[in-house]
């Protein structure tokens, strides 16, 4: 090691240290950690760097450390074992114990690491080591002694709660001249300017140590316990250097700037403690506490959880201290608080039991409407798959593909002519189809057997062979459908039917083939609409009960209501989510459950089913949305609240309860009056 020091280092006697490592640095000083060889212990001794040890004022400096700290006797001041002189080099240097542990500034670090604030024991565990400072420096005081270096570098905190004040290289006897003109300490060095007087920390230092050296007394300590206690309550130190900051810029700002409100820079740390560190590091020397008593007094008294001197606290912090006060008054009216509860209790558990027993009705009245149109739907699903494949398999299909592949146009006009008969016949007899459509893909809209009913007269229907379909979607539907798996069935929406109703127009799609051959030929196209699969039955007529049907974004498709018993596609709002905001969460929900109930207890109070029906729609499979509402002012109507004698009675307490409040108020401000016991 080139430190200047043999590996054994010998003192007076037969006392000897072997250095290990070195454990830290500072501004003047290396600490090493040793071994006592006698005592066979572990110690922490102190040298003079080597750069250092040349220039007499530290040697000098470091010798008067020595004596400073040898005059102070205190649990939480590191005490010295041994000083003296190299045998080899003659540099002075003392022993003391070694603590194994953090510095408080490392503790601190950790407690607001990742912006995260300390937690309740965390925090408490900070304020007790406070403490122990504040007591250590209290004890250096009542022996006339200034640390003037206090910071949370300067303190240890061992692995076993031990708490240590360290580093009493700038500390000064009262009694005393200040024979270090200036001496300005850092996180990591040291540095002599003769240009002015300045002792301490920049960060942690009181106004007065950055040029009027003159006016160092012990509330210049204080300065620096409220600094700690700063960094403490926000985890940031009170004056950070800023970048390209020259020093007497630095010293300027620590002469003429206060430090920053600990609220401005975290909200979170409790007030009290606030005002203490505010008292503590006042920019004026006397408006501070007097000395480490005082303040001692103060961080005690916010442990104890009582006032602080020099905090005014909240109206809700002294109500809660006057009751606890004044425990038979507050018992009192504990008690008739009690007795008020119960009695609201009771009518409010008769109340709920009733309104939630009609809810619960009415849930399940909703539930089962809701089960029953999901099955409507899926069973005409159903039935219509069932009739396009009865028609997409007709005989005279096969005949008519035959007749096609062996160029027969004879046959091949007289089969089409049949197949526009029985489509027609078939839509007579089933009113909730619109339209047939046989065409193959490769035509460029032309159609071989095209029947649809008339608009106006369901009966009539009209039928034409080899025509061109205007309709794109259609067209496109055809292509799509033509090349399916046989028992693949899927619906295109393909426009408006606008005959008072605006129904959506649906074309269920299913492949025709060759059956010789498996080949795709073309497509039928069996044209409906969403009314056809939906079907009102209400067991609750007379009431405001809403059925809705969605697509999956929410968008209306077709509405019926209890009252009217009416059918329709509402003109507006178009989307379901505007009408009833409160069950846009399962239109925008990821989890895509099969069915949700929500309950709006709004001003119009409701229950809603919401419900997912599997739909073949296009090249996807989709899901309609069904959607069964009604209103629970019928489970409001027949609640206890309903009832005058009820509501006269639930007046009456809320009067006496004011009155108890008031009577509690007029005690607290008469109490406010008095002298604190």
């Amino acid at each position: 090691m080139s430190t200047g020091y043999h590996q054994d280092v010998s003192a007076v006697g037969r006392i000897s240290y072997r250095l290990r490592r070195i454990q830290g640095e500072g501004g003047l000083g290396q600490v090493w950690l040793a071994q006592d060889d006698e005592l066979r212990r572990d110690v922490a001794i102190k040298v003079i760097r080597p750069e250092g040890r040349h220039f007499p004022e530290n040697n000098e400096r470091f010798l008067r450390e020595v004596r400073i700290t040898g005059l102070l006797q205190h649990p939480n001041i590191i005490p010295i074992y041994h000083a003296g002189k190299d045998e080899n080099s003659g540099d002075v240097f003392y022993a003391m114990p070694f603590v194994a542990g953090r510095s408080l500034a490392q503790v601190i670090s950790e407690c607001y690491a990742d912006g995260k604030q300390p937690t309740p024991t965390e925090f408490l565990h900070l304020v007790n080591i406070f403490v122990d400072v504040c007591d250590a420096v209290g004890y250096a005081h009542s022996r006339r002694i200034l640390h003037r270096d206090l910071k949370p570098d300067n303190i240890m905190v061992g692995e076993f709660g031990e708490v240590m004040v360290l580093d009493w290289g700038l500390a000064k006897l009262l009694d005393e001249d200040d024979d270090a003109s200036s001496w300005i300490s850092t996180a990591s060095n040291v540095v002599v300017s003769r240009e002015t007087s300045v002792i301490g920390s920049p960060s942690y230092m009181a106004p007065e140590q950055a040029g009027q050296t003159d006016l160092i007394d012990e509330r210049s300590d204080v300065f620096g316990l409220g600094a700690i206690l700063y960094t403490i309550l926000t985890g940031e130190q009170p004056r950070v250097p800023r970048q390209m900051e020259m020093a007497r810029q630095l010293y300027e700002r620590v002469r003429n700037h206060p430090i920053p409100k600990v609220s401005e820079v975290n909200p979170k740390a409790p007030p009290a403690l606030a005002a203490i560190s505010a008292k503590a590091t006042a920019h004026d020397i006397d408006e501070r506490y007097e000395d480490c008593n005082l303040l001692i007094q103060d961080i005690s008294r916010w442990m104890a959880g009582e006032p602080v001197e020099v905090y005014k606290e909240p109206w809700r912090l002294r109500l809660k201290r006057w009751l606890l006060r004044h425990r038979l008054l507050t018992s009192s009216i504990a008690g008739a608080a009690v007795l008020f509860a119960l009695a609201a209790g009771v009518l409010m558990t008769y109340s709920w039991s009733v309104s939630k027993m009609v809810e619960h009705e009415i849930v399940a009245q909703v539930q089962r409407q809701a089960a029953l149109q999901a099955n409507t739907i899926q069973d005409r699903v159903l039935r219509r798959e069932a009739d396009a494949s009865y028609l997409a398999q007709l005989p005279t299909i096969q005949k008519l593909i035959a007749a096609r592949k062996a160029n027969n146009d004879a046959d091949e006009k007289k089969l089409t002519q049949s197949l526009a008969s029985l489509f027609t016949t078939f839509l007579r007899a089933n009113t909730a189809y619109g339209q047939i459509v046989l065409a193959t893909p490769d035509s460029q809209g032309e159609y071989i057997v095209n029947a649809s009913q008339n608009e106006s007269d369901s009966w009539r229907v009209e039928s034409s062979t080899n025509g061109t379909i205007d309709n794109i979607n259609i067209r496109s539907a055809i292509r799509d459908a033509s090349f399916f798996d046989p028992e693949e069935f899927r619906f295109f929406e393909v426009g408006i039917v606008d005959d008072g109703k605006r129904a959506v127009s649906l074309m269920l799609g299913v492949a025709v083939r060759d059956n010789e051959t498996g080949e795709p030929f073309g497509a039928l196209l069996l044209r409906t609409d969403y009314r056809y699969l939906f079907r009102f039955q209400s067991d609750t007529p007379n009431t405001d009960e809403v059925i809705c049907l969605s697509n999956r974004w929410g968008q209306y498709l077709i509405q019926a209501r209890s009252i009217t018993g009416e059918i329709d596609h509402p003109m507006a709002p178009l989307s379901i989510q505007n009408e009833y905001p409160k069950i846009a969460g399962f239109f925008s929900s990821n989890q895509k459950s099969p069915q949700e109930l929500f309950v709006d207890e709004g001003d119009n109070p409701r229950v809603f089913v919401c419900r997912r029906i599997p739909f073949p729609l296009g090249d996807t499979q989709e899901n309609l949305v069904l959607v069964v509402t009604r209103s629970l002012r019928d489970a409001w109507n027949r609640s206890v609240w309903s009832n005058n004698w009820v509501v006269l009675v639930t007046i009456v307490m809320i009067i006496t309860s004011l009155a108890v409040i008031l009577v509690l108020m007029r005690a607290l401000l008469r109490d406010r009056l008095m002298p604190t016991s």
